[in-house]
């Protein structure tokens, strides 16, 4: 009986360990800067809790889907550090990235959806790879910290910040803004 609990224990255990490893918990983080952007983009504003940004942002992924634009790039830019305003009070955007293919079908819809053309920016990036859900919380548990202390170092402002949900590669963008160019 003792046996077969080991083996299950150890069953598990590894189980657990591929998981992880698969949900990229093993990443090593490295942080670069570089040119981002320009691009077009479709957007909604949103003030409050920051873990109410996914539900915003798969509205804004369907609506668009249901008028023929197809986006496989989504950003959060969250502007306010949630350790030190009220929650409630938190402002944050979601971005969908417009493909250049679909720029003229999103002139017949200005009514319907905010849009702006956002400039090249130099920043401050770290790509984590995404696999899975999983993936967001240990790029968020890896990443930051990461972030956080390259901007101490440099004395760089350490907000807004900016999650870049990049489908079609697999992978999640990190990043903060340095300057326009």
């Amino acid at each position: 009986m003792l046996t077969y609990f080991i083996l299950w224990i150890a069953g598990f255990i590894i189980s657990m360990l591929v998981f992880l490893y698969f949900s990229w918990a093993f990443h090593k983080v490295t942080i670069e800067e570089k040119k981002l952007w320009p691009f077009k983009i479709v957007y909604k504003e949103h003030k409050g809790n920051y873990k109410e940004t996914g539900t915003i942002m798969d509205n804004i992924y369907k609506k668009l889907l249901e008028d023929n634009i197809k986006t496989t790039r989504w950003i959060w830019i969250y502007y306010d550090n949630p350790g030190k305003i009220p929650m409630a009070q938190l402002r944050s955007d979601g971005w969908c990235i417009v493909e250049k293919e679909d720029y003229n079908k999103l002139e017949s819809l200005w009514s319907k959806y905010k849009s702006k053309d956002i400039a090249k920016w130099l920043c401050i990036v770290s790509e984590f790879p995404y696999k899975n859900k999983l993936s967001i919380m240990i790029g968020i548990l890896k990443v930051y910290p990461t972030l956080w202390k390259y901007t101490k170092e440099k004395k760089y402002e350490q907000w807004p910040i900016t999650e870049i949900y990049d489908q079609a590669n697999k992978k999640i963008i990190y990043s903060m803004f340095i300057s326009i160019i």
